[in-house]
């Protein structure tokens, strides 16, 4: 079995498919990661008193030195401070505030009175205007927080205490107050690493594909067939390095993407917390950017495996290559696609069932976090991430075995 599989990974290697998918991870990989840093913006008065922009690197620089005295734990009183700063700056110039001030007091604080004005709305779900907010209201930050994740949940799930119970036992983990850093949770990185996993599903899909189609189609696999190892050990030779080739390509392309990112932005941003992304405060996922990047890796992998596994079982029943990529390309679109169909409970579901619905385009386990989601069935809920880890979990050895044993029951 082992002479085996190193013979066909030897195989694999020497193709040329493979070889350009190494070469197209690694290049890709350090190409996601400068978009990444050069959609980094940051606005500065120059010399005239204009207002200037840099981007890159340097912009990147420029927020750190500029966030540095807001780091560490976004207290309440904190948050009431920089509330009556933006109120007293209102209503000295209303909405003509000179840029010079507007610069050097509100833009720095941005980030926070966006989160604020997420916490505090009106009936009818718009922001309350921030002069309007109170000093002590402010500083009942965190209690507002939990009233609005309740408010919202009530509304998206009426009549559903469980959701309620089990939204709130998630919430009740998360420490407050929050803990802020610059970096990683202020960039896109987050969303460009479910692109890398998108890609990474189309590669892995054109991979998987002709691991059986390609020997029903040039004749090979009646050979196969005959000699002593064929069928059932030559299955799962086959399908074992076909595995073993995606997670190189899996690691090589994740791996150089997020050592770029990270050293970029900074290791240590990643013990911010993981509201902070793209400001939706009132997720309830109690983690931090680091936990949320490590997660949103692993189900990505697991789910990635789970869709090879799928690719594979399709290699199994189609008679040429051709056709199985592309069912494979479908199937990786599909949680997309399902998405834009609609958006009740049961198309949540079978997004969040499907091998790829931990990063789809519109559908992820990433997005998953940010959001709220509860899939119901009956008078049960759960929360979607946990269905679209454990989904993908069990559908590797169950479509592993499907595919080994469609192999060996297939008829020239």
């Amino acid at each position: 079995m082992r002479r085996m599989l190193g013979l066909e990974l030897k195989r694999l290697f020497k193709a040329r498919m493979v070889r350009i998918l190494l070469a197209a991870s690694l290049v890709l990989a350090v190409g996601m990661a400068m978009l990444v840093v050069s959609f980094t913006e940051y606005y500065y008065l120059d010399e005239q008193g204009n207002q200037a922009r840099v981007t890159g690197f340097t912009a990147v620089r420029e927020w750190k030195k500029t966030l540095k005295p807001y780091e560490g734990d976004l207290t309440a009183e904190r948050i009431a401070r920089m509330v009556k700063e933006n109120r007293v700056l209102e209503e000295k110039y209303g909405e003509d505030t000179p840029l010079k001030e507007y610069m050097e007091i509100e833009y720095p604080v941005g980030w926070a009175l966006a989160l604020v004005r997420q916490v505090f709305v009106e009936h009818d779900g718009s922001p309350t205007p921030l002069t309007e907010i109170t000093d002590r209201e402010a500083a009942n930050f965190y209690k507002q927080r939990e009233q609005t994740i309740a408010a919202e949940l009530a509304a998206k799930y009426p009549e559903r205490l469980s959701v309620q119970k089990k939204a709130s036992a998630l919430n009740e983990k998360l420490q407050t107050p929050l803990h802020f850093v610059y970096g990683y949770a202020k960039s896109d990185a987050g969303d460009y690493l479910l692109m890398c996993l998108i890609l990474l599903s189309f590669f892995c899909a054109v991979l998987a594909a002709p691991v059986f189609s390609a020997d029903y189609q040039n004749g090979a696999d009646d050979i196969l067939r005959c000699t002593k190892n064929g069928r059932l050990r030559l299955a799962f030779t086959k399908m074992l390095a076909v595995m073993l080739v995606s997670t190189a390509v899996f690691c090589i392309f994740i791996g150089t993407y997020l050592a770029i990112v990270n050293s970029v932005y900074g290791w240590d941003s990643l013990a911010a917390s993981f509201q902070f992304t793209n400001n939706h405060i009132t997720s309830i996922a109690p983690l931090t950017s680091g936990q949320a990047q490590a997660l949103t890796v692993a189900v990505g992998f697991i789910g990635l495996t789970a869709s090879v596994s799928l690719g594979m079982l399709v290699s199994s029943r189609c008679r040429t290559a051709m056709v199985s990529v592309v069912v494979g390309l479908l199937l990786c679109l599909l949680p997309t696609i399902l998405s834009m169909a609609g958006s009740g409970n049961l198309i949540q579901w079978l997004c969040c069932l499907l091998p790829a619905g931990g990063f789809g385009i519109l559908h992820s386990f990433y997005y998953e976090l940010l959001g709220n989601t509860f899939l119901l069935a009956g008078p049960f809920s759960v929360w979607s991430p946990y269905v679209i880890a454990i989904a993908a979990a069990v559908e590797i050895p169950f479509f592993f075995f499907l595919a080994a044993r469609s192999y060996c029951r297939h008829e020239g």
